[in-house]
Parts: structure tokens; sequence; C-alpha cells
């Protein structure tokens, strides 16, 4: 019998930046892919972006998933997603 196990890892990371201007003047922001993403008010469509620190692979504690769950999966590897024969 094939299945699929799916895992969540919990990995947590802060990054310090040095903003070019003051927080106050910044409009909307989003982090994406390791990346800061942000607009200044009064500056429409203009985006800036700050890489943010490269993570350590050792802040993924792979020996402690948060939960678990195992699917069945066909002869080809698909997980039947719908159907968990095991939920942590």
């Amino acid at each position: 019998m094939k299945i699929a196990i799916d895992t969540t890892y919990y990995a947590g990371m802060t990054s310090v930046i040095d903003l070019p201007v003051d927080w106050d003047q910044i409009e909307d922001w989003y982090v994406k892919w390791h990346t800061f993403h942000y607009w200044l008010k009064g500056e429409k469509g203009k985006e800036y972006e700050i890489e943010l620190e490269s993570p350590d692979p050792e802040i993924v504690d792979f020996k402690r998933p948060s939960n678990v769950t195992v699917f069945p999966a066909d002869e080809e590897g698909n997980p039947d997603w719908s159907d968990a024969l095991y939920e942590d």
C-alpha cells in the first residue's frame, strides 16, 4: 500500500532591516518570497523592495513536526486528499 505523509513544520525568523524612511511614511506593505515590499504615501504605483536576511536552514525542527496527516495513495503515488487515514 502506498501512502502520502503530509507534515507541517514551524519555522520562524526575525530579520532586521534599515528602512530609508520613517514607518509613518509607508502607505502599504507586504512580505513575500523573503522580501519586504512597500509603497510610500504620495508615490502612487512606485514599489520598493528590501531583501530580508537569508534564513538559516537549521531553523526548521525536522525532528518535531507540528502536525502529521497520512493519506492513501494510488500506485502512481497520487494522494487521495479526501480520505485521511490519520490526522494529528
